[in-house]
């Protein structure tokens, strides 16, 4: 009996450590990531994605995607998307079927992405919203819908989504899906060209002028 608690002590204690180092190197990765490390962000993400850790395959998965650490490879990028997906990371769902809608690195598949895409929504993420609002804009793999469209990009906006902005502005200025409104286009457009948007300084400016 007091063998069986030692042991179930030192499974216990065992454990505890596995977890306690899985999280440092989880941290150490995110550390170097964010201060633009990406060849140590990719060696110490790689075993914890070999692992089975989601946040860490889609981080392996961003590296591989944007040449960061290493050269770009959308194949591996969206295995590892793919990965980490399955897992139900709504980051690397929304960009699986990103690259679905594009085919980036895996066969184009108008219903592998709309169904990625939905699965990421349905978990609050932002830049699904967004896809899935350019997919009904253009009837891309989705039911053309352009009224809808402005509710997603509405939606998105609402959360700071600096592209979803811009698009409300474009959908104004050329009423679609929306009445024509010169003074919403620009509305629009100001909120997007103040988070950063080149391309709505450019509707501004030619709006403006």
């Amino acid at each position: 009996m007091f063998a069986m608690s030692i042991r179930f002590v030192m499974v216990v204690c065992l454990s505890a450590w596995a977890a306690a180092a899985q999280a440092a190197e989880s941290g150490g990765a995110e550390a170097a990531y964010a201060q633009g490390d990406f060849e140590a962000a990719r060696a110490l993400s790689l075993p914890l994605a070999e692992a089975g850790d989601a946040g860490a395959q889609y981080r392996v998965a961003v590296l591989h995607h944007r040449g960061e650490g290493g050269a770009a490879d959308s194949e591996t990028a969206a295995g590892w998307y793919r990965k980490a997906a399955d897992q139900g990371h709504a980051a690397a769902q929304a960009e699986l079927g990103w690259m679905y809608l594009h085919g980036d690195g895996v066969r184009p598949d108008g219903g592998a992405a709309f169904m990625w895409l939905l699965r990421a929504e349905k978990q609050h993420s932002v830049p699904a919203t967004y896809y899935i609002a350019e997919m009904h804009r253009t009837g891309r793999a989705a039911p053309h819908d352009s009224g809808y469209a402005v509710q997603l990009y509405r939606k998105a906006a609402a959360k700071g989504h600096v592209a979803a902005t811009y698009r409300l502005g474009f959908m104004y200025e050329v009423g679609f899906g929306v009445p024509g409104d010169r003074d919403q286009a620009i509305a629009w457009y100001t909120r997007a060209a103040e988070a950063g948007s080149a391309d709505a300084k450019e509707a501004l400016d030619r709006m403006q002028n």
